[in-house]
């Protein structure tokens, strides 16, 4: 198993978008921990497309949520309002 640091560009209850430094296969699988505040979330996500950063400094990763819980649901609405 690796582990990658990203930075979160979007959030929704639907996916995220991630910076990334490296590029990632689409359909990989993973688990993405963060911490909102003081409230951590960690949840499945599936990778569904990467592409290039603009500046080329990079990649944006889209991934897709699979199965998130309520309290993930509502942790997410939270910050996507933020």
């Amino acid at each position: 198993m690796s582990t990658n640091s990203v930075r979160i560009v979007d959030i929704s209850v639907g996916g995220v978008l991630l910076a990334s430094p490296r590029p990632a296969p689409v359909g990989t699988r993973g688990r993405l921990s963060l911490t909102i505040g003081a409230n951590p979330l960690a949840a499945e996500v599936e990778i569904r497309r990467v592409v290039e950063a603009p500046d080329r400094s990079g990649f944006r990763i889209g991934a897709m949520f699979l199965a998130i819980t309520p309290a993930q649901r509502d942790t997410i609405e939270r910050l996507a309002r933020s």
